[in-house]
């Protein structure tokens, strides 16, 4: 397992971003976080600045898509499920956007996609999750409820943007309550309770965190393959 959780994981700008707006905080406080959040953003981006794509790309503009929209694009095109293009490119910039806003790598999200849907955004798994990242309504609700997003009941984990926003959300609270990244995926399949004292080298073993990080490094090289 090569691929380091530091590519993974990436500086959760949006995150601070958004807890600047939604508490009370004086003027003088808020300046301060602004010019402390642009600071990050400029961090967390700079590396990568030129090689983002806003938005989704048209028809017209394809050829010119840069990582990761495009790599997003052609992982798509490789799913068990099929999809037409239009909805490849809609879903890309909706798990772009959710994963960049939550500060991860995109291509570990569509790692994720991958192995707990087939790319299906309509799909139910035996234990009652339900859309792209595979979610159970009751823990989606409950997180919804926290980060003040829009609940409709289960269907609402079928909307894409939705179903990746609370399932990154949710990733990264296990993150915060367990410390450690490897716990959290553990958490996130298993459910917290199932964690117990589960240490986090036996955590990096496990058969889920394996095949997510296993397929997270095929889609690393297939990326890096297809930009020769």
């Amino acid at each position: 397992m090569s691929s380091s959780w530091t590519h993974v994981r990436r500086l959760p700008v949006w995150r601070i971003l958004s807890t600047i707006w939604s508490r009370n905080m004086s003027a003088a406080l808020r300046a301060t976080c602004w010019g402390a959040s642009a600071f990050l953003l400029v961090l967390s981006s700079w590396p990568q600045t030129g090689a983002l794509a806003d938005g989704v790309p048209t028809t017209a503009s394809q050829e010119q898509t840069s990582h990761p929209v495009s790599d997003l694009f052609n992982a798509l095109s490789r799913c068990q499920v099929p999809l037409n293009e239009g909805e490849r490119w809609r879903l890309a910039g909706a798990i772009h956007q959710e994963s960049r806003r939550h500060g991860y790598d995109p291509l570990f999200v569509m790692a994720m996609i991958q192995v707990e849907s087939g790319c299906s955004p309509t799909a139910r798994g035996e234990r009652g999750g339900v859309g792209l990242v595979q979610i159970k309504p009751s823990t989606a609700r409950a997180v919804a409820k926290d980060a003040g997003l829009p609940w409709y009941g289960s269907e609402t984990l079928t909307r894409p943007a939705l179903n990746v926003e609370l399932a990154l959300l949710y990733l990264a609270q296990l993150e915060e309550q367990f410390g450690d990244p490897y716990l959290a995926m553990v958490a996130f399949n298993r459910g917290p309770a199932r964690v117990g004292r589960m240490s986090p080298q036996r955590a990096r073993g496990a058969r889920y965190v394996k095949k997510i990080m296993a397929r997270y490094e095929d889609l690393t090289d297939e990326a890096a393959d297809d930009a020769l």
